[in-house]
């Protein structure tokens, strides 16, 4: 009996519904999505256009509704019709930039929210959201020029509207600091705390101006209220890491990089900077286990790692793995060959294949010929072979090309002490320390008193 009386309940319905109008249906789907109940909204919405294919308004509110339940690229369907039928409809435009946005088809949502602006080059909502897209895909001085001019509308026209795009100021100082006006940028962002004093973007990005200018401690406490206000900002743990690494605070950052990790497990970027770090205070076991678990798990073909966890090979001397390391990025990347085969120079000089090295190091400088690293390894080469002259020769064209890198003055240095040129051999210590005091200070401290008293014995 209860199967009957279902039954017929069905069936009394779809009676119901059949004897509706399309308009009816229409507007039965209007309240339905007014109040949140987009599933049943789209039944309505489908019946009537069952009925009459031409309501071309119960494509654009079906439309709507699938946008509500994240149906992206149903939604485009529908305002494909609507445009089809209506090619004026700015607000089909709008509603299909959306979608197409949120499947990552910026491009093509710029060109609908472009065909909207033609239409009513004041839509705001257009103007905005193209903004945006523009953004995503590194257009910035477009993606400005979209924002000044709604700030410039909502500053003249749109008096009801000053609180509808709030974050409008951030964006803007975004695109300002991205574009290195950094000026501007700050401009926007006192402007942008106004509105919205609490938003952890907002400082962020004022952080990262003072980071991109060297202001370590003040990036650090722009990044440290970013994070008060949004703990789960990996973002702004990651830049603020960086920043106390730059100020030599390993402890400080190495935490702020397990921080990221946690946050974001599958970000191979987290990994390789802690791993980078925990080389920098020789803590290899741990930075080869990050190195491991970016190129066996998270990106087995990245070229740049490869080459980092071949430093950490050759710094405990596990130089057939280094060599290995260095040979995967020469054959993965082009870009990075000629640094790759200078670094597998240095591991097979290491390992006394002075032929094998000078070979790889002759390749590395035919592709550049200005990488001061290649002809200070050369150098060492020549050196360990016992060819002084041609070891001088190569690292002085290494000084000669970067004044500025210690390396090479240590290594000259060393040449000159073991060679009794002790007057030259204090200068490049002294140069050295004047570029870099830290730099293997005990080692360099020692060899400039042995040369010293050389140069006094004479």
């Amino acid at each position: 009996m209860k199967k009957i009386y279902i039954l017929f309940f069905f069936c009394f319905h779809l009676a119901l519904l059949s004897a509706q109008s399309p308009q009816e249906l229409y507007k039965e789907g209007n309240e339905l999505l007014k109040n949140k109940q987009a599933d049943a909204a789209i039944l309505k919405y489908s019946r009537a256009l069952e009925l009459d294919s031409t309501l071309t308004v119960a494509n654009m509110n079906r439309a709507k509704a699938l946008m509500e339940l994240k149906k992206w690229s149903e939604a485009i369907k529908d305002f494909d019709k609507v445009i089809a039928n209506d090619p004026k409809n700015n607000d089909a435009f709008l509603g299909r930039g959306k979608s197409k946005f949120e499947i990552n088809y910026f491009e093509s949502a710029i060109l609908d929210y472009t065909n909207a602006l033609e239409l009513n080059e004041k839509f705001a909502a257009a103007l905005y959201q193209r903004g945006i897209a523009l953004y995503k895909v590194n257009r910035y001085t477009e993606s400005l020029n979209d924002f000044e001019k709604l700030l410039e509308l909502q500053e003249i026209s749109l008096e009801n509207e000053s609180d509808k795009f709030t974050d409008l100021y951030l964006l803007t100082g975004n695109c300002y600091r991205l574009l290195n006006d950094f000026e501007k940028a700050l401009t926007a962002y006192e402007k942008a705390k106004e509105k919205t004093p609490n938003n952890p973007e907002i400082y962020f990005g004022r952080g990262s101006i003072k980071f991109s200018n060297k202001k370590w401690n003040d990036a650090i406490l722009d990044y440290s209220k970013a994070i008060q206000l949004n703990p789960q900002m990996a973002t702004a743990y990651y830049y603020r890491g960086m920043a106390y690494r730059e100020l030599k605070k390993y402890k400080e950052a190495l935490i702020d990089f397990d921080k990221v990790v946690k946050l974001d497990p599958k970000l191979s970027l987290g990994y390789i900077t802690r791993a980078y770090t925990y080389a920098e205070i020789a803590k290899y076991k741990e930075a080869l286990r990050d190195y491991d678990k970016v190129l066996n798990e998270l990106a087995p073909d990245d070229a740049a790692t490869y080459i980092r966890r071949g430093f950490v090979y050759v710094e405990t001397a596990q130089y057939e793995k280094a060599v290995s390391d260095f040979s995967k990025t020469i054959a993965l990347s082009e870009l990075y060959k000629p640094y790759a085969l200078n670094n597998r120079a240095d591991a097979k000089r290491l390992q006394k294949k002075y032929e094998e090295a000078l070979k790889d190091v002759d390749e590395s400088l035919a592709l550049d010929s200005l990488n001061s690293w290649a002809f200070m390894n050369r150098g060492l080469i020549y050196t360990d072979m016992g060819n002084f002259e041609t070891a001088l020769s190569n690292l002085n064209r290494a000084v000669e090309i970067n004044t500025q890198l210690p390396n090479p003055y240590f290594h000259r240095a060393n040449l000159y002490l073991q060679r009794k040129i002790y007057d030259k051999a204090i200068s490049d210590y002294n140069k050295l320390q004047e570029l870099d005091p830290t730099f293997k200070s005990k080692v360099v401290e020692k060899n400039k008193k042995a040369a010293k008293k050389g140069f006094l014995g004479e």
